[in-house]
This record gives C-alpha cells, sequence and structure tokens, in this order.
C-alpha cells in the first residue's frame, strides 16, 4: 500500500465531478459567489442602518416631546417670576426709588 495514496479515503476534486470546468469558468463561479456574498452583507448593513434611522427618529421624536414640557415648565416659572417681581416692586417700592436716587446722585 502507497503511503500517498489511501484508496478508502480518497476525494475527486469538486472540478473534476460531473463535466469538466475551466479554471476561468469556475473563478467567474467564484467570483460571483463572492458577489452575491457581498450585496448579501451590504443589504444586512443597510437593513441594520434603516432600523437604526427608526430607532434615531423615535428617540428624536421624544426628545421633542420633552423639550416642549420643558418648554411650558419653564414659561410658567418665568410667569410665577414676574409676578414675584411685580409683587416685590409693590411691597417695596418706596425703598426701591429711593436706592435708585443714591446711586444716581
Amino acid at each position: 500500500m502507497n503511503k500517498f495514496y489511501d484508496s478508502k479515503n480518497f476525494k475527486i476534486p469538486e472540478m473534476a465531478k460531473g463535466t469538466v470546468v475551466p479554471p476561468y469558468v469556475y473563478r467567474k463561479m467564484q467570483e460571483e459567489e463572492e458577489r452575491k456574498q457581498q450585496i448579501d452583507d451590504l443589504k444586512r448593513i443597510a437593513d441594520s442602518a434603516e432600523s437604526q434611522a427608526k430607532s434615531s427618529a423615535i428617540q428624536a421624536d421624544l426628545a421633542v416631546k420633552t423639550s416642549k414640557k420643558a418648554d411650558v415648565k419653564g414659561w410658567i416659572a418665568v410667569i410665577f417670576s414676574g409676578i414675584a417681581l411685580l409683587i416685590e416692586f409693590a411691597a417695596n417700592h418706596k425703598e426701591i426709588i429711593d436706592y435708585i436716587n443714591q446711586i444716581l446722585q
């Protein structure tokens, strides 16, 4: 028995099965298969980017809603501050006017 050739485990190479395919055709077939794999990979990347874009749009909408609530609360705080200023001025208008006159002299 030849140590380099074992008839029990001998397998026919893929190119030699059935019809003989010239090497350039085989290379083209491999290149096509690689292109298909690349296209599938790109499609998966595009699908992932699309889902991330949708997620970002949802987050942006939630951020806008939150900012609108904060904006309303901010305006309420401004109104209360204005009312407090008017009350303070009404209660202490004499002292405020005297103090301003002292500064201007």
